[in-house]
């Protein structure tokens, strides 16, 4: 049912056999593509771990609003918390389990929005969020509910931060500027470092959105892999936005908000009516300890030797396509960092269409004008080959048709 194929509904007016509901449900899940079928190229989130699905299901009647109930499920999240806080270089971490990177996102810039105000006081000017043009969409969401501005600067000729032209755009009304580890269409990994210390000049929060890179890059690195520092080893880095959904192998939802310290989302305290119920610090009340179980099951399972093997292995095959592509004579549009691969190609939008139509899932950059791809866990060496087979008799070289464009690198 999409759309252009919405007809009124009835509630149903008697019950049915469980059989039957779920019988139901399937029909329409049956449409649904399958991770493992290894013909979806254009997904950060993959086939969840076996355990954490178990420990999900255990616990999804579980409330993180009321912890007198489930003080073992509150327990747990504090426990992933501590886990991923110390992967990350911050042992006195402060943070919640939410339910993504868009949350995250947006309990960062709220904290950032108070520790604004304290400082200047209530401003007649628009508040202003300054972050790359390549900055995840989920804070033109931020930006709306928040009602400040977002200030976009350009990127380098490695589709990173300028720096430069971002410290230019930092003035007074500044809340915070956001960096990213591991950008959502090229993977690209900000300089972090620096960023970081122009908010400390300015006195401003500095976030980093490591939705995508947060469960590779500490991995990447204890295998050798050369990828800058970007996390809290860094002393100016305020808060960090990482989902254990995508790579971190947990079933959705799981995203995670981590500040330095409990000072530093001191503002995210919002007292409920009732005596002995916890001030909420997400935006979502009611909230499962279904992810808190599950996160911690799958960290359990694997640990850092079992996340930096599975590491290895998507480095070992995102090395695997790009060898292919190049046997085939397929340019790339920059080296990957990360596990994202980027293509230019003649009229790219036919490129997708008629990829889909073969039962391809993979994405289109608008901006960069390139199909990007994905490796993720559930891509093997197989699926790679017929997918190589499978681009380059759809696609055009870049020049063969009119509607090419060159990358774009600015606002």
């Amino acid at each position: 049912m999409n759309g252009n194929s919405i007809r009124p509904l009835s509630f149903p007016p008697r019950g049915c056999d469980p059989a039957v509901a779920l019988e139901e449900v399937d029909r329409y899940l049956a449409s649904d593509y399958c991770y493992n079928g290894g013909r979806i190229f254009n997904s950060i989130c993959s086939q969840p771990l076996a355990t954490g699905v178990t420990a999900f299901v255990r616990a999804i009647a579980s409330n993180l609003a009321d912890p007198r109930i489930f003080p073992g499920s509150a327990a747990l999240e504090q426990v992933v918390i501590l886990w991923i806080g110390s992967l990350l270089g911050a042992p006195m971490v402060s943070g919640n389990l939410v339910s993504g990177g868009t949350e995250a996102n947006l309990l960062a810039m709220l904290a950032a929005c108070a520790r604004h105000k304290t400082r200047y006081g209530v401003q007649k000017q628009r508040l202003q969020i300054v972050a790359p043009v390549s900055v995840h969409y989920s804070f033109d969401k931020v930006a709306a509910v928040l009602g400040v501005e977002m200030v976009r600067s350009g990127l380098d000729e490695h589709y990173r931060a300028d720096v430069a032209d971002l410290a230019s755009k930092i003035n007074k009304r500044t809340i915070a500027v956001v960096a990213t580890a591991g950008t959502s269409e090229l993977g690209a990994i900000d300089d972090i470092e620096s960023i970081s210390q122009l908010a400390a000049q300015h006195g401003i929060h500095c976030h980093v959105d490591a939705a995508t890179g947060g469960f590779i890059i500490p991995f990447a690195r204890h295998l050798g892999h050369f990828l800058s520092a970007f996390d809290f080893t860094l002393p100016h880095v305020d808060s960090m936005t990482v989902d254990p959904h995508k790579y971190g192998l947990a079933p959705i939802p799981a995203g995670c908000i981590l500040f330095r310290s409990h000072e530093e989302r001191g503002s995210l305290n919002f007292p409920s009516h009732y005596v002995g119920a916890p001030a909420h610090t997400t935006f979502s009340g009611t909230r499962t300890g279904a992810a808190a179980a599950a996160v911690a099951a799958v960290i359990r399972q694997l640990g850092r030797d079992g996340f930096a093997a599975l590491t290895r292995e998507l480095f070992h095959k995102r090395d695997y396509l790009v060898s292919r592509l190049e046997q085939r004579g397929w340019p790339l549009l920059i080296a990957p960092q990360l596990s994202i691969v980027a293509i230019p190609c003649a009229n790219p939008e036919k490129t997708l269409a008629d990829l889909q139509d073969l039962g391809w899932i993979v994405s289109l950059s608008k901006r960069n004008r390139a199909i990007r791809l994905v490796i993720h866990h559930h891509i093997d060496k197989a699926s790679i080959n017929a997918f190589v087979e499978a681009f380059s008799t759809t696609a055009q070289p870049v020049g063969e048709s009119s509607n090419a464009r060159a990358p774009h690198l600015g606002q």
